[in-house]
C-alpha cells in the first residue's frame, strides 16, 4: 500500500517537473532533484501510505507554485482547490474541526488584513497578492492551525532575510510564494506529527 501511495507521489513530482519544463524552456530542474526529493519525504513519514501520499503531493505542489511564482510573479489558480482536496485526504472529523478550519480561517484573515494595511501604507496595489493570500489560506487548511502559523513565520522569515541580503529597495517587488511554499515545507518537516493527528 505504501508502494502505491509512493508510486502516485513520484508520478505527481515527474508530472510537474516536465510542465515547469515546458512552460519555462530554460528551466534548471534536474532529473535527480526530482527524484531525490520525494525519497528524502519517505524517509521522513514511511509508517503510514496516507501520509506519503499526503505529504508528497503537497511538497510538489508547493514546489511547483514556488517555482512558478519566482518565474511569472503570479500563482496558477488551479493550484488552490488542488491544495484543499489534498488537505482531505485522510483527515478525521476532529481534526477537520479543531485544526483545518481554524488554521484556514486564522491564516486567510492574517493575510488579508496585512495585504490590506500593506496596500493602505505604502500605497502599492501588489504588495501581498490575493493569490498569496489564498495560497496561505489553503495551506492554513492542509496543515491545521500549529503547523500553518509555524510555516508562515518561518516563510516570513525567509523573505525577509533574503529581501535583507540582497539589498530590495522599500518599493521594490518580489515573488513572495517560494519563501512562503518553503516555510510551509519546512513547517511540514518539522511537525510531521501535529499536521497527521
Amino acid at each position: 500500500m505504501g508502494a502505491l501511495g509512493f508510486g502516485g507521489v513520484l508520478g505527481c513530482w515527474f508530472l510537474m517537473g516536465s510542465v515547469l519544463k515546458r512552460q519555462f524552456e530554460k528551466a534548471f530542474l534536474s532529473t535527480a532533484f526530482i527524484v531525490a526529493t520525494p525519497l528524502l519525504f519517505l524517509l521522513l513519514v514511511i509508517d503510514d501510505p496516507v501520509i506519503i501520499l499526503r505529504t508528497g503531493l503537497f511538497c510538489c505542489l508547493m514546489f511547483y507554485i514556488g517555482y512558478f511564482d519566482f518565474k511569472t510573479k503570479t500563482i496558477p489558480r488551479f493550484v488552490h482547490p488542488l491544495i484543499l482536496l489534498v488537505g482531505c485526504i485522510g483527515i478525521s472529523g476532529e481534526w477537520l474541526v479543531k485544526q483545518a478550519i481554524p488554521g484556514a480561517l486564522t491564516l486567510g484573515i492574517l493575510m488579508a488584513v496585512s495585504s490590506w494595511l500593506i496596500k493602505r501604507i505604502t500605497r502599492q496595489d501588489q504588495a501581498i497578492g490575493l493569490g498569496d493570500v489564498k495560497l496561505v489560506t489553503v495551506c492554513g487548511f492542509y496543515l491545521g492551525w500549529d503547523a500553518g502559523v509555524t510555516g508562515l513565520m518561518i516563510g516570513l522569515l525567509l523573505s525577509i532575510l533574503w529581501s535583507r541580503t540582497r539589498h530590495l529597495k522599500r518599493n521594490e517587488m518580489f515573488a513572495f510564494a517560494p519563501f512562503l511554499c518553503s516555510g510551509f515545507m519546512i513547517a511540514v518537516m518539522l511537525l510531521e506529527r501535529k499536521v497527521y493527528l
